[in-house]
């Protein structure tokens, strides 16, 4: 039963098609980003990104809906993600992933 958490994070590895790279495009920017959980991971990189990219008065101005929107639920704002490592077990373990965030939905 333990290994039922790697064979699924190397099964959801298998599935991306085209590779992630690190850096800016024109929709949207790739980040990567360590968590316990691929959640927390994911999570992490639009908080990497919204503290890049959004300016401070903005992110002061739209604090609640960030948190509702974006910090919560971080799939919505996230195109595509591959996991690049994952080590130890799911409640101990660490998750490295790509996220690709898309800058129109997190204008959205």
């Amino acid at each position: 039963m333990k290994s039922l958490p790697a064979a699924l994070l190397i099964l959801l590895s298998a599935c991306a098609r085209t590779p992630l790279r690190v850096g800016l495009y024109p929709e949207g920017v790739v980040v990567e980003a360590e968590g316990t959980t691929i959640e927390e991971a994911r999570q992490r990189a639009v908080e990497e990104v919204v503290s890049v990219y959004v300016s401070s008065q903005a992110r002061a101005r739209s604090m609640a809906k960030l948190e509702k929107d974006v910090f919560l639920r971080p799939e919505t704002v996230i195109k595509k993600s591959k996991v690049v490592s994952a080590r130890g077990a799911a409640q101990a373990g660490l998750v490295r992933l790509r996220a690709f965030v898309s800058y129109a939905k997190l204008r959205g």
